[in-house]
This record gives structure tokens, sequence and C-alpha cells, in this order.
């Protein structure tokens, strides 16, 4: 985080995690745990979020250091997004659950897009947590940093 705040001239906020048990991506289609540890800049736009590599598929060490993806947050539907985009080939890899089964987090497959991700984040209340793990934490909410 030192670096990355020297080179962009933002500061991050605390380490969070994104935490789930309702991932699915290239190393298992079944939903499964997901447990990222991640900071967000408090200056943007753009935020930038910095992560460590976690777990055998979309966020591991297998898959390099360096850029990861283009996020985009508070997308109104995501689930239409994911069919919008598989009418031009780019298949999905990373998508998160929520209760009722809906996509609420949607990664694209990096190799359709020449080698790089898009990440859509739906409106609805991402599993982020404080370090800790159990504490609940809002990225962009000022009053938790």
């Amino acid at each position: 985080m030192e670096k990355w705040s020297i080179v962009f001239g933002y500061t991050f906020g605390p380490i969070a995690r994104y935490r789930t048990d309702s991932y699915s991506d290239h190393s298992g289609e079944v939903p499964h745990a997901h447990d990222a540890r991640i900071a967000f800049s408090v200056e943007g736009t753009p935020h930038v979020e910095l992560m460590e590599f976690t777990g055998k598929g979309t966020h591991s060490a297998y898959e390099g250091e360096g850029f990861h993806h283009l996020g985009f947050v508070d997308h109104p539907d995501v689930e239409a997004r994911m069919k919008a985009l598989a009418t031009i080939d780019i298949p999905a890899d990373g998508k998160v659950f929520n209760d009722a089964g809906d996509v609420i987090l949607w990664f694209t497959e990096k190799s359709a897009l020449n080698g790089v991700r898009l990440e859509y984040v739906g409106t609805d209340i991402q599993p982020v947590f404080a370090d800790d793990g159990v504490t609940p934490y809002n990225p962009l909410d000022d009053t938790t940093r």
C-alpha cells in the first residue's frame, strides 16, 4: 500500500476483506468460499483497489501480478449486462450470488478482452468486511475510515 500510495499520490483506507461463500469461477462452478484482502483508495476518480492473491481461480497467484480488472460499481442489473456481453462472446469468469441466487458481482473472462477483465458490482450490499473478517465494512462510507 505504501508503494502504491506514492505512485498514485493517493492514500488507502484500511485493509478489508471481500468474503463470501457464494463465488464461482473457472476453479469451480459450484459456489465456494472466496476471501480476498483488499484496500480502496480514499481519493479518486478513478478509485483504485489493491488486492492480495487468494484461492486457485480468478484472483490466484497463477493469474500473475499486475492490472487485474476495471470495475463498474452500482450497476443496476448485473445479470442483464452478463447476457448482453454474452451476445458478443464475452463469457463470465467470476460471480457472487445473493441469498436469492441472483448475481450481485460478475467478472468477465480476461481472454475475451485482450487480457483485461471487467467487473460489474450490483447495487446489493456486497460481502465486504474489516480485516477481522467479521465487522461489516463499506469502503465508500467515510465514517468507516
